[in-house]
């Protein structure tokens, strides 16, 4: 690690105070406290993401480094903070869900039952999802927590994968994994 990143995260908490009011600047600590691993990083970082939004490509990155190096204190903060994105897509909520369960695996720690709660019947509605990163996401869930739940859906799945011929194109369409028009089973 270089020394002056290093240095730098002992004195993110006054760096945060003395440019409040620059937001490139913020944006650019926020980006740096992505490679600095300790508590004062991750602590910046929630109280940075507490105010705007990560970008796409990174919300992975910075949910799990918060998890992973925030102090005990403060993560009851972090999960609240997490409930924001409970509304949007299928796609985001799994990738809070599993930067947030990574996190918490490296802490060896559990995250909490609602969150599991929430985690479980996002993967029973991504079961029928045609966005293969949610139906993966889904089957992780799935397996992980073994969401019971879940088995006879998956084996309709099975048996529909298993059809041959017209029988199987209609099934595969049901499990929208293709449409007629994009079908590789024909």
């Amino acid at each position: 690690r270089c020394p002056i990143v290093h240095g730098l995260g002992d004195n993110l908490p006054e760096l945060r105070r003395r440019y409040a009011e620059q937001s490139s600047y913020l944006a650019r600590l926020a980006d740096i406290s992505l490679g600095i691993r300790n508590s004062q990083s991750a602590e910046f970082l929630l109280k940075y993401y507490q105010s705007t939004e990560p970008e796409g490509a990174l919300m992975g990155d910075v949910i799990h480094h918060t998890g992973s190096y925030l102090g005990s204190e403060s993560m009851p903060a972090f999960y609240v903070w997490l409930k924001r994105y409970s509304e949007r897509s299928d796609s985001i909520r799994f990738t809070v869900f599993n930067a947030a369960y990574r996190a918490a695996q490296e802490r060896g720690e559990v995250v909490p039952d609602e969150f599991v709660r929430t985690a479980e019947e996002l993967a029973l509605k991504g079961l029928s999802s045609s966005d293969v990163t949610v139906l993966n996401g889904a089957l992780e869930i799935i397996q992980e927590f073994e969401v019971e739940s879940a088995g006879p859906r998956l084996v309709e799945m099975t048996l529909a994968l298993s059809r041959r011929g017209p029988a199987r194109r209609t099934a595969r369409g049901s499990c929208r994994a293709c449409t007629a028009s994009t079908c590789t089973h024909r």
